[in-house]
């Protein structure tokens, strides 16, 4: 688009997010496609990038759709302002799946409160491993506390119990390295 929103060029996905053709679309103003008030935001937009003569990135919502826009000023070989290079990108089903990723979290979340289940994880190579946040709360020590070792949960498990579970999960990951569970008493 030329820096008064004059269509120079544009593809079959932009005309169709404005019900029009490509050619219906060149030569006509974006604003003229946009309610008075998003037209509003867009000019002021175009003008931040003309200003400060560098890319401008926003996300918006129209009609239930999301989009990822970006505004690039283009310049000739005198550096002078020639147009702006709009690319467009819609984000629906990205934030839509974001969305249920998150409620998803949430549930299971909420499931391990609950249920105080604790989830762990263990790197065999580093030793390293990752509780979740019921983990810690069971054990009644804060996040940050401990460092996620298998040695650090060894310290929780019952004296009677270590020797025989540290026996069992090296056994177990020997023969196959899956998931697991083992009951534990807690002192």
């Amino acid at each position: 688009m030329d820096p008064d929103g004059i269509f120079l060029a544009a593809n079959e996905g932009m005309a169709k997010r404005f019900n029009t053709t490509v050619k219906d679309l060149i030569g006509t103003s974006a604003y003229d496609f946009l309610p008075a008030d998003v037209a509003k935001l867009r000019a002021e937009i175009v003008n931040q990038a003309i200003s400060t003569r560098e890319p401008v990135r926003f996300e918006d919502e129209r009609e239930g759709r999301f989009f990822d826009n970006q505004f690039y000023p283009v310049f000739d070989e005198k550096d002078n302002l020639v147009s702006l290079a709009v690319y467009s990108l819609e984000t629906t089903e990205r934030k839509k799946m974001e969305e249920d990723l998150k409620t998803s979290q949430e549930r299971f979340i909420l499931a391990q409160t609950v249920g105080r289940l604790g989830i762990f994880e263990r790197e065999l190579k580093t030793g390293t491993g990752w509780w979740s946040d019921e983990i810690f709360r069971i054990l009644g020590v804060s996040p940050g506390e401990y460092d996620c070792s298998h040695q650090a949960f060894l310290s929780f498990v019952h004296p009677e119990d270590r020797e025989h579970q540290s026996l069992r999960s090296h056994k177990h990951f020997k023969s196959r390295p899956v998931q697991y569970g083992f009951p534990y008493h807690l002192p």
